[in-house]
């Protein structure tokens, strides 16, 4: 079964996201906020982390950084999921190797196609 690491500051976002992701049959690990992300990765082995970008303490791009600062963790796959359309944090997403990045609101649908193309 798939490892899959959601980060969230908005609880209700990551129960929804649990609910879509473990009905498709992944195994889903939370985490509200940046250090408690980077605990997790040191415990654990994830497949796909998807990352929120605006969260407060650490933000997505310092938690993704600690989290790749460890070995094992250099090649998990991350998506960006943020209510920011902003081209130049795409712009820096493709230049930190994020393999995709999700504009909030999403559908339920589009969450699913784009974890199940990464694990082609």
């Amino acid at each position: 079964m798939k490892r899959i690491l959601v980060v969230d500051d908005e609880p209700d976002l990551l129960d929804l996201i649990e609910l879509i992701l473990t009905n498709e049959g992944y195994d889903i690990h939370k985490a509200q906020n940046g250090k408690e992300a980077i605990n997790l990765t040191e415990k654990n082995d994830y497949d796909i982390i998807i990352m929120d970008i605006m969260m407060p303490e650490m933000d997505g791009w310092e938690t993704i950084k600690s989290i790749r600062a460890d070995k094992k963790n250099v090649n998990i796959p991350i998506i960006m999921l943020t209510c920011r359309d902003n081209s130049q944090d795409k712009y820096y997403a493709i230049q930190e190797g994020i393999e995709d990045y999700i504009t909030k609101p999403f559908t339920p649908n589009h969450l699913v196609n784009v974890i199940n193309d990464i694990f082609k």
